[in-house]
């Protein structure tokens, strides 16, 4: 598959419902109604993305995307302290300087394999933040990424 027709879709499920998903989305399957689909991209530019947005909000923790499954190849996890990390990043601002997300954004479409505007480098970011903030620490729901 080229890099232009990668995409990553990330999205909040338990371990089982992610499985089933993972299996939809390596048959082909649409897009999920409330994930998040970012074309042109691979797990590897979310991860960029993370250790962007870690160094931006100062934050320390393992930003690397994890294995969910050993069975399934193209399915992540986020780490703990990347959700917080992206969860924080639109309200987050260092007295003096920009808001961090448009600061992040800004770097991400700057990489090399980042094949989108500024403005959607933001929407992403905006979108991702927002189904970190879907979590609740009680659930066994975490924060997926399926890389095609």
């Amino acid at each position: 598959m080229s890099q232009s027709d990668a995409f990553v879709e990330v999205f909040v499920a338990t371990h089982p419902q992610a499985i089933q998903r993972a299996g939809e989305l390596s048959a082909g399957g649409a897009p999920g109604a409330k994930a998040l689909r970012i074309p042109g991209i691979s797990d590897f530019e979310v991860e960029q993305l993370c250790s962007l947005a870690a160094v931006a909000v100062h934050s320390a923790g393992e930003q690397e995307l994890e294995m969910a499954d050993i069975a399934v190849d193209e399915l992540y996890t986020f780490p703990d302290s990347a959700v917080r990390v992206l969860e924080e990043l639109p309200r987050y601002q260092s007295e003096g300087e920009d808001p961090a997300l448009d600061a992040v954004a800004g770097r991400w479409v700057e990489e090399e394999d980042v094949p989108f505007s500024l403005q959607e480098a933001q929407g992403h970011l905006l979108a991702l933040a927002a189904l970190a903030g879907r979590l609740d620490a009680g659930s066994k729901e975490r924060l997926y990424l399926w890389s095609a």
